[in-house]
């Protein structure tokens, strides 16, 4: 699948926009039937990072803003890597989120309401890091 090129806006201000504008009015369906749903306020966990070791996201990252189309088009992709969330307090593999990688590592998370009808946009982002692909890979895949 063809991936959109990389989204060159203003400043963070602009990017906010751009996500509520396209992301927020309407869910996006998975190539599997989902309906992915958006929240403007996923922006802050989505597309910003720690700049330190204490794991405040206090800066806008760039380079995940830039990759914002890449979303939609990672949750279409029939050809997309699925696995099973993690839930960082339990310390396990979980079946409520889903974690498509897809073209140079690019993740996108989503979580399924219980009845699991509906998932809502968690994060995205590049998985740079050897050691977080392989967590990610060595959990169960989607079923």
């Amino acid at each position: 699948m063809e991936y959109p090129s990389l989204l060159k806006l203003q400043d963070q201000s602009a990017y906010f926009k751009y996500f509520g504008d396209v992301f927020c009015h309407q869910p996006v369906q998975t190539f599997d039937g989902y309906f992915v749903y958006f929240k403007r306020n996923h922006f802050y966990h989505a597309f910003f990072k720690s700049s330190k070791k204490n794991h405040i996201k206090d800066s806008f990252a760039i380079e995940r803003a830039e990759r914002m189309d890449w979303i939609k088009t990672a949750l279409q992709d029939p050809e997309a890597e699925l696995y099973c969330g993690w839930d960082n307090k339990k310390k396990r593999a979980v079946t409520d989120r889903r974690v498509t990688i897809v073209k140079d590592d690019y993740v996108v998370i989503v979580r399924f309401n219980k009845q699991m009808s509906k998932a809502f946009f968690v994060t995205a982002f590049i998985a740079d890091n050897r050691r977080t692909i392989k967590l990610i890979r060595s959990n169960s895949k989607w079923e």
